[in-house]
């Protein structure tokens, strides 16, 4: 079986970091079981700074290639649900975006990265808060927003690898309610609700 391994390689390592980790530690054993969420199999420690191998090349999930050979029809509802299941434990992740969702192998997403206190990426942040210095300080309600914001806008990137079938053009309709914005922004559940409704038409 293959697992994915998080390697914490820096240079210097920041006060900050130890928090990061130890949150997310904490949010792997809390969400243990939750489909759609990335799984503990184990930690390892490594006393050598160069056991780890950078020759693996990461592959991103949402590609024309790989869109199109998997059954991408389900990974909308499938990364909804995960991000929905943070949201009910008061946690929001902030980074969502491509290199965060990765296949397990029957070809589900799985949701990476869940500490929600590691950092974000700008191109990935809702409009509303492109300008906040400390995003990840922000009230829990903001913080759920962008999350919603970034889910619209992944949304529509698999929806634009995914030729011109009618799900994905329903797509880029429910990832355009989700990009709104903030005071017209869909909330996760609608958007969830309308895939569900439309994810079996041909």
């Amino acid at each position: 079986m293959q697992y994915i391994l998080k390697a914490i390689n820096r240079s210097i390592y920041l006060p900050g970091d130890s928090e990061v980790i130890q949150q997310e530690l904490e949010n792997l054993k809390r969400f243990k079981g939750t489909a759609g969420i990335v799984q503990s199999a184990g930690i390892a420690v490594f006393t050598n700074p160069y056991a780890t191998s950078q020759k693996g090349a990461k592959q991103i999930v949402i590609n024309e290639q790989r869109v199109r050979g998997f059954g991408w029809e389900r990974w909308a509802v499938q990364i909804g649900n995960a991000l929905d299941n943070m949201h009910r434990e008061n946690l929001t992740h902030m980074d969502l975006k491509p290199s965060n969702i990765v296949l397990d192998i029957d070809g589900n997403t799985v949701l990476i990265d869940i500490s929600g206190i590691g950092g974000t990426t700008h191109e990935w942040r809702a409009p509303e808060i492109w300008g906040e210095i400390s995003p990840l300080e922000l009230p829990f309600q903001a913080r759920r927003l962008n999350d919603v914001w970034a889910y619209g806008k992944l949304l529509a990137e698999i929806a634009s690898h995914a030729g011109d079938s009618p799900y994905a053009r329903i797509l880029k309709s429910v990832a355009g309610h989700l990009t709104e914005d903030v005071h017209n922004r869909w909330t996760l559940s609608e958007g969830i609700s309308q895939l569900k409704e439309c994810q079996y038409v041909d």
